[in-house]
Protein backbone atom coordinates (compact mmCIF):
# COMPACT_ATOMS: atom_id res chain seq x y z
CA UNK A 1 0.00 0.00 0.00
CA UNK A 2 1.53 3.14 -0.70
CA UNK A 3 1.37 6.36 1.08
CA UNK A 4 -1.71 7.71 -0.76
CA UNK A 5 -3.72 4.59 -0.22
CA UNK A 6 -3.14 4.93 3.71
CA UNK A 7 -5.82 5.02 6.05
CA UNK A 8 -4.77 7.99 8.29
CA UNK A 9 -6.53 10.22 10.54
CA UNK A 10 -5.60 14.25 10.35
CA UNK A 11 -5.34 15.55 14.17
CA UNK A 12 -5.61 18.95 15.91
CA UNK A 13 -5.77 20.28 19.05
CA UNK A 14 -6.65 23.29 20.68
CA UNK A 15 -5.85 23.96 23.95
CA UNK A 16 -5.26 26.90 26.73
CA UNK A 17 -1.74 25.86 27.26
CA UNK A 18 1.49 24.31 26.43
CA UNK A 19 1.50 21.69 28.92
CA UNK A 20 -1.66 19.32 30.07
CA UNK A 21 0.24 19.36 33.62
CA UNK A 22 -1.40 23.13 33.71
CA UNK A 23 -3.37 23.77 30.46
CA UNK A 24 -6.19 21.96 29.36
CA UNK A 25 -7.81 20.62 26.38
CA UNK A 26 -10.85 23.34 24.56
CA UNK A 27 -11.04 21.72 21.23
CA UNK A 28 -10.29 18.65 18.69
CA UNK A 29 -10.77 18.02 15.47
CA UNK A 30 -10.44 14.83 13.02
CA UNK A 31 -11.01 13.74 9.31
CA UNK A 32 -10.30 10.30 8.01
CA UNK A 33 -8.52 9.75 4.75
CA UNK A 34 -10.54 7.48 3.22
CA UNK A 35 -14.19 8.67 4.14
CA UNK A 36 -15.91 11.69 4.32
CA UNK A 37 -16.23 11.31 8.27
CA UNK A 38 -14.79 15.30 9.77
CA UNK A 39 -15.29 15.75 13.24
CA UNK A 40 -15.01 18.76 15.65
CA UNK A 41 -15.81 19.07 18.67
CA UNK A 42 -15.50 22.01 22.03
CA UNK A 43 -14.41 19.79 24.84
CA UNK A 44 -15.43 21.29 28.42
CA UNK A 45 -12.20 22.32 31.34
CA UNK A 46 -13.24 22.14 34.96
CA UNK A 47 -15.02 24.94 36.66
CA UNK A 48 -12.51 27.98 37.36
CA UNK A 49 -9.93 26.57 35.07
CA UNK A 50 -7.90 29.50 33.80
CA UNK A 51 -8.20 29.98 30.23
CA UNK A 52 -5.30 33.08 29.04
CA UNK A 53 -6.61 36.05 27.23
CA UNK A 54 -3.80 34.90 24.54
CA UNK A 55 -5.16 31.43 24.47
CA UNK A 56 -9.08 32.67 23.44
CA UNK A 57 -7.25 35.46 20.95
CA UNK A 58 -5.42 32.68 19.15
CA UNK A 59 -8.51 29.97 19.13
CA UNK A 60 -11.39 32.54 18.98
CA UNK A 61 -12.87 30.50 22.20
CA UNK A 62 -13.99 31.17 25.17
CA UNK A 63 -14.95 29.88 28.23
CA UNK A 64 -18.65 30.19 28.06
CA UNK A 65 -18.60 28.46 24.35
CA UNK A 66 -16.95 25.81 26.30
CA UNK A 67 -19.58 25.22 29.13
CA UNK A 68 -21.69 23.79 25.68
CA UNK A 69 -18.28 21.17 24.72
CA UNK A 70 -18.55 17.66 25.33
CA UNK A 71 -16.84 16.04 28.33
CA UNK A 72 -13.44 14.34 28.35
CA UNK A 73 -14.95 10.61 28.61
CA UNK A 74 -17.66 11.19 25.60
CA UNK A 75 -15.20 12.97 23.25
CA UNK A 76 -12.59 9.56 24.19
CA UNK A 77 -15.44 7.61 23.59
CA UNK A 78 -16.16 9.21 20.31
CA UNK A 79 -12.77 9.39 18.76
CA UNK A 80 -12.38 5.67 19.86
CA UNK A 81 -15.33 4.42 17.54
CA UNK A 82 -13.61 6.16 14.86
CA UNK A 83 -10.33 4.53 15.55
CA UNK A 84 -11.77 1.01 15.63
CA UNK A 85 -12.99 1.57 12.22
CA UNK A 86 -9.52 2.16 10.54
CA UNK A 87 -7.55 -0.49 9.06
CA UNK A 88 -4.66 -1.20 11.62
CA UNK A 89 -1.89 -0.30 12.14
CA UNK A 90 -3.42 3.07 12.29
CA UNK A 91 -1.59 6.79 12.11
CA UNK A 92 -2.50 9.61 12.94
CA UNK A 93 -1.18 12.73 11.32
CA UNK A 94 -0.39 15.95 13.21
CA UNK A 95 1.26 19.02 12.15
CA UNK A 96 3.74 19.69 15.04
CA UNK A 97 2.77 16.03 16.41
CA UNK A 98 4.97 17.00 20.22
CA UNK A 99 2.54 19.75 20.65
CA UNK A 100 -0.32 17.34 20.47
CA UNK A 101 1.03 13.74 22.12
CA UNK A 102 1.13 14.90 25.80
CA UNK A 103 -2.50 16.17 25.45
CA UNK A 104 -4.12 13.02 23.64
CA UNK A 105 -1.95 10.73 25.88
CA UNK A 106 -3.91 12.89 29.05
CA UNK A 107 -7.45 12.44 27.40
CA UNK A 108 -7.03 8.46 26.25
CA UNK A 109 -5.71 7.81 30.05
CA UNK A 110 -3.18 4.95 28.54
CA UNK A 111 -1.02 4.40 25.35
CA UNK A 112 -2.41 5.95 22.36
CA UNK A 113 -3.98 3.42 19.95
CA UNK A 114 -2.18 5.05 17.02
CA UNK A 115 1.43 5.75 15.65
CA UNK A 116 1.95 9.53 15.21
CA UNK A 117 3.44 11.27 12.40
CA UNK A 118 4.54 14.75 12.23
CA UNK A 119 4.13 16.64 8.89
CA UNK A 120 6.75 19.64 10.53
CA UNK A 121 9.13 16.85 11.28
CA UNK A 122 9.04 15.43 7.63
CA UNK A 123 9.34 18.71 5.87
CA UNK A 124 12.19 19.94 8.29
CA UNK A 125 14.19 16.89 7.02
CA UNK A 126 12.77 16.94 3.58
CA UNK A 127 12.86 20.78 2.89
CA UNK A 128 15.52 22.03 4.74
CA UNK A 129 15.67 25.21 2.99
CA UNK A 130 11.92 26.44 3.98
CA UNK A 131 12.48 29.47 6.06
CA UNK A 132 9.03 28.35 8.23
CA UNK A 133 7.79 25.09 8.90
CA UNK A 134 4.63 26.46 10.78
CA UNK A 135 1.23 24.85 9.31
CA UNK A 136 0.17 28.67 7.20
CA UNK A 137 3.58 28.88 5.73
CA UNK A 138 4.41 25.59 5.03
CA UNK A 139 0.91 25.18 3.28
CA UNK A 140 1.83 28.40 1.16
CA UNK A 141 5.20 27.30 0.50
CA UNK A 142 3.90 23.26 -0.83
CA UNK A 143 1.66 25.56 -3.05
CA UNK A 144 -1.65 25.08 -1.02
CA UNK A 145 -3.75 28.10 -0.57
CA UNK A 146 -3.97 30.55 2.44
CA UNK A 147 -7.11 30.48 4.57
CA UNK A 148 -7.95 31.04 8.11
CA UNK A 149 -5.93 28.54 10.24
CA UNK A 150 -7.48 29.26 13.67
CA UNK A 151 -9.96 26.71 14.95
CA UNK A 152 -8.41 22.94 15.09
CA UNK A 153 -10.91 21.73 11.98
CA UNK A 154 -8.87 24.51 9.72
CA UNK A 155 -5.82 23.07 11.02
CA UNK A 156 -6.86 20.02 10.53
CA UNK A 157 -7.95 21.04 6.79
CA UNK A 158 -4.33 22.44 6.60
CA UNK A 159 -2.47 19.30 7.59
CA UNK A 160 -4.53 17.21 5.03
CA UNK A 161 -3.76 19.55 2.43
CA UNK A 162 0.35 19.52 3.25
CA UNK A 163 0.34 15.51 3.75
CA UNK A 164 -0.89 15.53 -0.18
CA UNK A 165 1.52 17.65 -0.92
CA UNK A 166 4.25 15.93 1.00
CA UNK A 167 3.74 12.83 -0.84
CA UNK A 168 4.91 13.45 -4.21
CA UNK A 169 8.19 14.81 -3.05
CA UNK A 170 8.11 11.88 -0.71
CA UNK A 171 8.31 9.36 -3.53
CA UNK A 172 10.66 11.15 -5.44
CA UNK A 173 13.19 10.28 -2.86
CA UNK A 174 12.25 6.77 -2.42
CA UNK A 175 9.86 6.55 0.27
CA UNK A 176 7.43 4.86 -0.81
CA UNK A 177 5.28 3.63 1.93
CA UNK A 178 4.73 3.93 5.75
CA UNK A 179 7.16 1.72 6.67
CA UNK A 180 9.92 3.56 4.97
CA UNK A 181 8.59 7.09 5.89
CA UNK A 182 8.72 5.34 10.09
CA UNK A 183 12.08 4.02 9.18
CA UNK A 184 13.84 7.22 7.14
CA UNK A 185 11.58 9.61 9.89
CA UNK A 186 13.88 7.49 13.10
CA UNK A 187 16.96 7.35 11.14
CA UNK A 188 19.56 9.28 12.91
CA UNK A 189 22.12 10.30 10.22
CA UNK A 190 24.45 13.38 11.12
CA UNK A 191 22.94 16.66 10.76
CA UNK A 192 23.19 18.14 7.71
CA UNK A 193 24.72 21.21 6.70
CA UNK A 194 22.64 24.60 6.75
CA UNK A 195 20.64 25.04 3.87
CA UNK A 196 19.99 28.59 1.68
CA UNK A 197 17.01 29.35 2.49
CA UNK A 198 14.48 29.29 -0.76
CA UNK A 199 11.89 32.18 -0.68
CA UNK A 200 8.90 31.48 -3.71
CA UNK A 201 9.81 35.21 -5.15
CA UNK A 202 11.17 35.52 -8.63
CA UNK A 203 14.93 36.87 -7.41
CA UNK A 204 14.82 39.79 -10.14
CA UNK A 205 11.73 40.76 -8.85
CA UNK A 206 13.39 41.05 -5.00
CA UNK A 207 15.81 43.02 -6.51
CA UNK A 208 14.27 45.45 -8.21
CA UNK A 209 11.83 46.19 -4.80
CA UNK A 210 12.31 49.67 -4.19
CA UNK A 211 14.38 50.98 -1.00
CA UNK A 212 11.72 53.04 0.64
CA UNK A 213 8.53 52.67 2.60
CA UNK A 214 5.79 51.58 0.77
CA UNK A 215 2.67 49.14 1.21
CA UNK A 216 3.14 45.43 -0.45
CA UNK A 217 1.28 42.78 -0.87
CA UNK A 218 2.38 38.79 -0.41
CA UNK A 219 0.02 36.58 -3.01
CA UNK A 220 -0.40 33.33 -3.85
CA UNK A 221 0.32 31.86 -7.37
CA UNK A 222 -3.18 32.14 -7.73
CA UNK A 223 -3.67 35.92 -7.22
CA UNK A 224 -4.72 35.57 -3.70
CA UNK A 225 -3.38 37.96 -0.51
CA UNK A 226 -1.99 36.04 1.86
CA UNK A 227 -0.63 39.02 3.65
CA UNK A 228 -0.25 43.16 3.53
CA UNK A 229 2.85 45.12 5.34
Amino acid sequence: MGLKEENVIYLDCQTTGMSPKSAHLVEIAWGASLCEERASHLVQIPEGAFFPRAAQAVTGLNSEMLKEGLEPSALRAELTSVYEKMAKPAFAVIHYAQFERPFLEQLWGKGLPFQLICTQKIAKKLLPQVPSRNIRALLCFLGGEAFAIQRAAHHVAATEDIWRRLIPLLEAVGILKIEDLLAWLGNPTAPAPKAKYEYRIDRLKRLELPKKPGVYRMLTSSGKILYVG
